[in-house]
């Protein structure tokens, strides 16, 4: 392959984790855009590893790849924060079923009998 495509597919990378980056991922809308785009970087990523010595050694390009890195580690910590407050959400509905089925308003008696000795 060509170093011009694959330096064209660096700044492809980096284009997609600008996307990925700014997508909202409490829209469940966007989980498919999510994927998407994670799989085309997994395919660009595996594309470029061979170069990736070769465009350390130019200055713009090393810049380039560190914004992809950054990008990709804030998306990292954005990702674990989406997780926690869903994890959290999980257990607050968790403990409110808890608490209702404690005190149900429905009275479960047996039957039986009363006997009462001092007659």
């Amino acid at each position: 392959m060509s170093v011009v495509i694959d330096q064209e597919k660096i700044f492809r990378l980096k284009d997609i984790s600008i996307e990925l980056y700014s997508l909202d991922l409490e829209d469940g809308e966007n989980l498919e855009m999510l994927s998407l785009l994670q799989e085309e970087q997994e395919k660009l990523r595996e594309e470029l590893t061979d170069w990736m010595p070769r465009f350390m050694k130019d200055e713009n390009l090393k810049e380039v790849i560190q914004e992809c890195i950054f990008l990709e580690q804030r998306l990292g910590e954005k990702l674990i924060n989406q997780r926690a407050q869903a994890q959290d959400q999980i257990l607050r509905m968790q403990a409110g079923t808890r608490s209702k089925n404690a005190y149900s308003s429905v009275f479960h008696q047996t039957e039986g009998y009363f006997v009462d000795k001092k007659k």
